[in-house]
Order: C-alpha cells, then structure tokens, then sequence
C-alpha cells in the first residue's frame, strides 16, 4: 500500500510540471514607472449657460488628476491566444463636466457604462471608425451602455458641452494597463518572450521599448515623457 501511494504521488508530481502548478511559472511581469516633464497642454473646457451657474466655482479640465494616470502602456505583439471580454460593466463616469477616467483601455467585447453624475443633461457620442454610437439626452443619476466588439481607438465627446472629450483604447488581448497617479505600472503574467512595449499618451510622442520576459521574474522598464 505504501508503494501505491508513492507511485501515485509521483505520478501526480510529474504531471503536475506538464501543466504547471497554480498560477504557473513560464509567465513574467513588466514593472515600471512613468516619468512627465514639462507641462502637458490642457483643453480648454467651454461650459454652456445652462451649466455655468451650477460649475462657475468648479475646476473643469479634461484631463483631471496626474497626467501619468493617462498613460497607457501594452505589449504590442502578445501570443496569439483567446481573451475574455471584461465580465462587468466598465464605468467612465460624467463629473463635473468631465469625464472620468480621461483615458479608458478594455479588452475588446467588453461594455462600458456612461454614468452622468452632474446635474445637467449630457449627450455622449462617437464618429469613430471603430464604433460610432449616440446615447441621447439622459439626466443625472442615469447609465448608458455601449460595447466595443472591435479593437481600435474611440474618441467620445458630449453633444452638449463641446469640449467634454475622452479616448477609448480597444484591445484584442489583455497585456495592457494604465499607470497610477504616481506613475507606477505592472503588466502581469505575460508568457516569456520577446515583445515590444509601447507607453502611449494622447498628446505626447509615444514611446517604444523592446524587452526580453523571462519564464519567472520581472523586467523593470521606466519611460520618461519630454515635452
């Protein structure tokens, strides 16, 4: 009985490293930091009659917060493998007469909802080839929903407030990511290879990186915006 047992303890650990265990081990991660010098433009935020007694007090800017946080990094050439839509609802808010996150990537299939979370109407809208919708008038405390079935860029803007404007990145995989408010990124579980990394900003000169994963560990690559 002991001998049965060991045999199948061996069997189960040599089957084990075909598979991989849990989490598996062929797989690295890309981690960095994300660097802006220099003032980035800003758009210049009209505001309507209707809402200029509501927001006279308010900052308005397209672009709130760090512009790091509107940096998309992504592997340019990942293995050729089936991804998964995002299973909830993507949200991008409408605050302030702003949209929130400024820069929104998904996978490919995956639904965004358009909150409005002011207390005026807005109209959000794209003519993008990628895909072209118009969501209508809807007030405050209302949702829309829209899904991007193909990858490419979609430019949103509101019918209402003209230069409410957003970016949405499609992609057909899932190795991409935005950095934080402090410029910190992580794009996890990349199969080892070599693939070439772009840093991507929409008023910036992009930049590209090409980089070696290794089966287990991390690769650290910093990027520096220059205006």
């Amino acid at each position: 009985m002991k001998y049965k047992i060991l045999l199948a303890a061996g069997i189960l650990g040599m089957f084990l490293m075909v598979i991989g265990a849990p989490g598996g081990t062929e797989a690295g991660e890309i981690t960095g930091s994300i660097t802006i010098y220099g003032p980035v433009s800003k758009k210049v935020q009209m505001i309507s009659p209707y809402a200029r007694q509501r927001y006279a007090k308010s900052p308005v800017s397209t672009n709130e917060g760090s512009e790091t946080s509107n940096v998309v990094v992504y592997v340019e050439n990942p293995p050729q493998k089936e991804y998964t839509p995002q299973s909830d609802t993507v949200l991008m808010d409408q605050r302030d007469l702003t949209f929130t996150p400024h820069v929104l990537p998904i996978v490919a299939g995956s639904t965004v909802g358009f909150l409005n979370s002011d207390d005026v109407f807005h109209n959000i809208f794209s003519l993008s080839k990628t895909k072209k919708f118009n969501l209508g008038r809807y007030p405050a405390g209302e949702i829309q929903t829209v899904t991007f079935e193909n990858p490419g860029r979609v430019d949103v803007f509101c019918d209402i407030h003209a230069a409410m404007s957003a970016v949405i990145l499609i992609f057909d995989h899932s190795y991409f990511t935005t950095a934080d408010a402090d410029g910190n990124f992580t794009i996890s579980d990349l199969p080892a290879g070599e693939y070439t990394v772009h840093f991507w900003h929409e008023d910036l000169d992009n930049i590209t990186r090409d980089v070696t994963v290794p089966e287990d560990g991390t690769i650290t690559l910093n990027a520096e915006f220059r205006k």
